[in-house]
């Protein structure tokens, strides 16, 4: 070595690290100087700039001569027989790993993570009977845990090519009710120290999106998640908040470019987001379609010893979902014949008992039935007490108020209630005939089954109105053809508005005009 350089190289190991984005190949060399070991990593397609990399990070080491330095390393590595080949994860979550899937957490071997899995089927048990008890609401609570399950099974339901729970799960309670103490709980249960479990709502998109990505087969929480403060605060709520609902009901993230300007794979979303609010208002109907709202009361959560151990002893969420995620791996083949059925089977009895047109909500539904099945035979291999029966009629009944949500918040509704609104309080001045319309300064006029409104003055109404309440919606060409296909808007002389045929003695004198059925606005 002597011509070459003042210290000798070895070829510890060839290592593939597998992360989110990438997989690359190191090899890790031991440079020996002076009797000292000094470790350089560098990646195999870069080897060619090994001396660079020694003198940057070693500037003791000296180079005589940079070919055969360079023929040193390449015989050095030609000849290398002894290398540690091994493969290192960099992430949290499943991956198919020789035809299995696996769950990768920091107590597996060459894997760093931001999460372990730990625990005995004592301390699952334990959590799961305080839980039930930290709330006046149980069914409420098992809803809420029954989703935070689902998150660590949605890589089940991609692998079978179906739409599982593709909703966050909102959970609204009163300041101090409790609601981010439950949901912390949860979020935070098999994670390590110090990782942190919220999601922090100021961020900006891409780096909410982003957050999401790095946990997307994890439950998280994203806390105070309702429109406050100024007019700016809001418009940055409602941009925020359509991201995260459209993430989470989509499945799927924002794409990014590589290092190398090509589309990194896999942006897929799977896992499961809980935000907390004073008060439900997501501005949009759909982003209430991509929620499950579960509304607590005041005082509900129950601050007493149940609560206390659960945040006292992080041990005992962490055992809950660390042997879910154990049997999830070791069931994972019936899980996997069977999820499908049974999903299929429970989208059936939704049809039998909602008559409704949003496909997520079925979805929904099923996928909450799905995983009260397999939690069945989770609780019965942990010797956990569980009814399955009761809680089909709990899922079931929880699933008549979401439906009544979505309708109260459908753009349909809304218009409806916009119109209703106006016309109680005098903010459409509506004539009671024709004649006074024709006549007198008046927004529009009655018959006996329609209400005909000018055009403008309708519209202006229904923005107000939306202002006021704080929804995104916008009465727009789909909007307008929905209410002709649901009888409440008319269509005359071909047209969804049209100008009034006969003339006026004010201006002005034949504006265009809506024509609405009368009896859908105040059920005649």
């Amino acid at each position: 070595m002597i011509d070459v350089a003042n210290f000798e190289c070895v070829i510890i190991s060839e290592v593939t690290e597998v992360t989110k984005d990438s997989t690359i190949i190191y090899i890790e060399v031991a440079v020996i100087f002076k009797s000292k070991r000094l470790i350089v990593k560098i990646e195999k397609s870069l080897l060619q700039n090994l001396k660079k990399k020694i003198i940057q990070e070693f500037p003791q080491c000296y180079i005589y001569n940079d070919n055969s330095f360079q023929e040193y390393i390449s015989n050095l590595y030609g000849n290398s027989s002894d290398k540690n080949l091994k493969t290192f994860y960099r992430f949290s979550g499943w991956y198919q790993l020789s035809n299995k899937f696996v769950f990768f957490n920091n107590s597996m071997q060459n894997v760093s993570s931001k999460v372990t899995l730990s625990g005995t089927a004592n301390e699952a048990r334990e959590f799961f009977y305080l839980f039930m008890k930290i709330s006046i609401e149980p069914k409420k609570m098992l809803l809420v845990l029954l989703y935070s399950l689902s998150a660590y099974t949605a890589y089940f339901y991609e692998k079978c090519k179906i739409d599982g729970l593709r909703s966050v799960l909102y959970l609204s309670a009163p300041t101090g009710t409790g609601k981010t103490s439950v949901a912390k709980i949860l979020a935070s249960a098999i994670l390590n120290d110090g990782e942190k479990a919220i999601l922090r709502f100021d961020d900006t998109i891409a780096s909410l999106e982003e957050s999401l990505f790095d946990s997307k087969d994890l439950l998280i929480l994203v806390d105070d998640f309702y429109a406050k403060g100024s007019k700016f605060d809001d418009q940055a709520f409602k941009a925020k908040a359509s991201a995260i609902t459209r993430i989470v009901g989509d499945g799927m993230i924002k794409g990014k470019m590589g290092a190398n300007r090509k589309p990194l794979p896999d942006r897929k979303y799977r896992g499961g987001v809980i935000a907390t609010g004073e008060y439900i208002d997501l501005n949009t109907h759909s982003s209430y379609l991509r929620c499950w709202c579960i509304n607590l009361k005041a005082n509900s959560v129950i601050f007493d010893d149940s609560l206390s151990t659960l945040q006292k002893n992080p041990n005992l969420p962490r055992a809950f979902f660390s042997l879910w995620i154990w049997w999830l791996q070791e069931k994972q083949d019936f899980i996997l014949e069977n999820l499908k059925n049974e999903h299929n089977k429970f989208l059936k009895l939704c049809a039998e008992n909602f008559n409704e047109p949003y496909p997520r909500f079925a979805s929904n539904i099923a996928t909450f039935l799905t995983i009260n099945y397999f939690f069945y035979y989770f609780c019965q291999d942990c010797d956990i007490t569980y009814n399955i029966q009761r809680t089909q009629e709990i899922i079931l009944s929880e699933a008549t108020e979401q439906l009544d949500m979505l309708k109260q918040y459908s753009p349909s509704k809304i218009v409806i209630e916009a119109l209703r609104d106006a016309i109680e309080n005098a903010y459409l001045n509506i004539a009671d005939t024709e004649d006074d319309f024709r006549s007198h300064n008046f927004d529009g006029f009655f018959t006996s089954t329609q209400i005909i409104i000018i055009t403008a003055k309708m519209e202006t109404a229904i923005e107000k109105y939306t202002i006021k309440k704080n929804y995104g919606l916008k009465f727009n060409t789909a909007l307008k053809d929905e209410l002709v296909q649901k009888n409440i808007l008319k269509i005359s002389n071909g047209e969804i508005n049209c100008k009034y045929t006969k003339a006026r003695l004010i201006s002005p004198k034949r504006p265009r005009v809506y024509t609405i059925n009368k009896g859908a606005i105040f059920h005649e």
